[in-house]
């Protein structure tokens, strides 16, 4: 599925337009046609700013859905605005339209496949490719910048408290040996083993080294909950909350990578520590 993700992202990035209050063919800047559907009339995107959206692809004249960012566990697309000094190349038909839409609005990007050395499979009989989008979400950079800021402090407080021998008020400890602080228990789904979610995440050591973030990303990680790839204490961990659910873990090493740990970003029998927010679970 990742795979078909990939494909279809890379597809994405060549039929995107600009937005205009008409529901009529329209041309973008770059030369890209495309049908407004619906304005939700809010504020568009600025540079620094992600945004995430859904999108399926289609032929012309057919409800036959190719690709759904919806279906299975597809990570939904996102993107990061430039600058408009910062392209270079050839126009981009998805930054043309991302600029312009505000969270709620749809459109129907037209992409010309005579442009195409080869026309994708299934698309052969075909001289378009539409692509449905609709945007889900807008995070501007200075939310994304207060966000990571406030998750930094949280467990850079906790790897003190937990370094010092003086466990913050609520920390629990699992059967097998996870500790864990549940700072919201949140009040959607519960995650169960199986489920598809999508979790936000800082990862550091002990001493509160960071070693990886999504938020660095702005986006999630998407996973199914269970996956034997993934670290038993990190499974547990999500496994306690609700969707809107956040904690702080201390994962011992048993627990995380090992003896072995994964240099060399990850010492061997290094505890982890993780800041852990489950945004959705399907």
């Amino acid at each position: 599925m990742k795979i078909h993700l990939i494909a279809a992202i890379s597809l994405l990035l060549f039929a995107w337009g600009c937005k205009n209050k008409e529901a009529a063919t329209q041309t973008t800047a770059g030369g890209f046609k495309y049908i407004m559907h619906k304005d939700a009339e809010g504020p568009v995107a600025q540079p620094g700013d992600v945004v995430f959206f859904h999108a399926t692809v289609r032929k012309p004249g057919s409800d036959s859905i190719f690709f759904d960012t919806r279906v299975g566990e597809a990570q939904i697309p996102s993107m990061t605005i430039p600058a408009a000094d910062a392209q270079q190349g050839e126009p981009s038909p998805i930054v043309d339209l991302l600029r312009v839409l505000s969270v709620g609005d749809s459109a129907t990007v037209i992409y010309a496949l005579d442009s195409l050395p080869s026309k994708p499979p299934g698309f052969e009989d075909v001289s378009e490719m539409y692509y449905d989008i609709v945007v889900v979400e807008i995070k501007t950079a200075e939310e994304l910048a207060a966000q990571k800021s406030d998750v930094v402090r949280q467990v850079e407080e906790f790897a003190a408290a937990m370094s010092a021998g003086t466990p913050p008020a609520g920390l629990q400890t699992s059967a097998s040996g996870l500790k864990y602080l549940i700072v919201e228990q949140g009040s959607g789904t519960a995650a169960e083993p199986g489920n598809a979610v999508s979790v936000n995440y800082y990862g550091a050591l002990p001493d509160g080294t960071l070693f990886d973030t999504s938020y660095d990303r702005g986006a999630p990680l998407d996973f199914s909950l269970g996956d034997p790839g993934l670290i038993p204490g990190w499974t547990e961990g999500v496994d306690l909350l609700n969707q809107g659910g956040k904690a702080l873990l201390y994962i011992p090493f048993n627990l995380g990578y090992g003896d072995a740990g994964f240099p060399p970003v990850i010492p061997a029998k290094s505890d982890l520590i993780f800041y852990i927010s489950l945004e959705s679970v399907n």
